[in-house]
């Protein structure tokens, strides 16, 4: 579930069981603050059903690695 947005607030859910694939992409602006964004497919669509955007490449990277943990039916870490 992410949340977002400061007058309107806006919230997208993406089940775990129906996620297929996840992203991290950092253009060359974002790379020099060392900033990236991470995108969620899920099962039934063709493009990314929750992006987020200006995060630090690090969470990023830790975000899609317990995603992708997840998926596989790894235990909880």
């Amino acid at each position: 579930m992410f949340r977002h947005g400061w007058f309107i607030c806006k919230t997208r859910v993406a089940p775990l069981k129906r996620v297929q694939h996840v992203s991290v992409q950092s253009g060359p602006i974002e790379r020099k603050f060392g900033l990236a964004s991470i995108s969620i497919y899920t099962a039934g669509s063709d493009e990314a059903d929750l992006t987020i955007r200006g995060i630090n490449t690090e969470t990023a990277q830790q975000i899609k690695e317990w995603l992708t943990s997840q998926m596989n039916g790894e235990i909880n870490r």
